[in-house]
């Protein structure tokens, strides 16, 4: 895997938002114009938690991960009942908010043996502070019209599938919300959420550790 220098570690306590909750129009701006209308598991936690961002935990989601970030998200993953995702890219520039480029980990340096099976979801789209283009920047519908000219094609799980397709998306962005730009492509990879302890022990299991205590 080209991407594996790690931007962003998250691990949502919510369930992913919905492409078609998204695309309604707000205020004459419209949003996630490739994404598809099930779950889109963007690397941006402001669309998450119904895009109120004063509910996200920012103890659930760190830029530049350090190795104890990147532990603690792992914990809560484990936990159970929480994705969590990774925001990857092949650049040691990637002009993101937080430490040093130098100290840029790559996946395989996080420990984690699990990480290694992450799905891949696809490409986000993230400006300078970590907006995804994909999902968080409002369009009017003129520009839907030109960005669905691209015939970017979603993946399963609501993000852009092709390297090139996310290039030519992010070229677009800079052009039609140059406040953002630069748009930068992110590999995202996924592990879905676990059951809880309490589900997989299972209520037999349950019972008996309880007589057991």
């Amino acid at each position: 895997m080209s991407h594996n220098l790690l931007v962003a570690l998250f691990a949502p306590s919510s369930d992913p938002p919905a492409g078609a909750e998204l695309r309604r129009l707000r205020n004459g701006y419209s949003f996630a114009p490739v994404s598809h209308a099930k779950a889109v598991l963007s690397i941006d936690p402001g669309v998450w938690f119904g895009g109120t961002r004063d509910e996200i935990n920012s103890g659930d989601f760190a830029w530049m991960p350090t190795p104890d970030n990147a532990q603690e998200l792992i914990a809560k993953w484990r936990a159970g009942r929480r994705y969590l995702l990774a925001g990857l890219t092949d650049r040691r520039d990637f002009p993101q908010p937080g430490p040093s480029l130098r100290e840029m980990m790559s996946l395989p340096s996080v420990g984690f043996e699990d990480l290694a099976t992450m799905q891949d979801a696809g490409f986000d789209v993230v400006d300078w502070a970590g907006v995804s283009g994909v999902t968080n920047v409002g369009l009017t519908p003129a520009e839907v019209e030109a960005v669905r000219g691209l015939d970017v094609q979603s993946t399963s799980f609501g993000l852009i599938g092709d390297p090139g397709d996310a290039a030519r998306f992010a070229a677009m962005l800079d052009k039609l919300a140059p406040e953002h730009a630069p748009f930068l492509p992110v590999r995202v990879r996924v592990l879905k959420p676990r059951a809880s302890p309490a589900e997989r022990e299972g209520p037999v299991s349950r019972a008996r550790r309880i007589r057991a205590t």
